[in-house]
């Protein structure tokens, strides 16, 4: 499950998109990708990329994510050659 919450209480979370970063001029692409963990470190810059909240995953103890699912998935094709 993806679940909003306030960035400053995002510490230990996983990323459930990429948060981009733009300084004109100058880098435009990631900041943060999907699935990042976040840390105490991250706060700071997470909030001057004007981020108040973030998508994190919530995930049961019986689900898995999707990157894992397609990894599993690719593991059970039969070989080509």
């Amino acid at each position: 499950m993806i679940k909003k919450i306030k960035v400053q209480d995002a510490v230990g979370t996983k990323l459930a998109h990429d948060v981009t970063e733009i300084r004109p001029g100058e880098f435009k692409g990631p900041a943060f990708r999907k699935d990042h963990t976040v840390c105490d470190g991250d706060i700071c810059h997470l909030q001057r990329l004007g981020k108040d909240h973030l998508y994190v995953l919530d995930l049961e103890h019986d689900e898995i994510h999707e990157n894992d699912a397609a990894l599993i998935s690719v593991r059970r094709l039969p070989a080509t050659g």
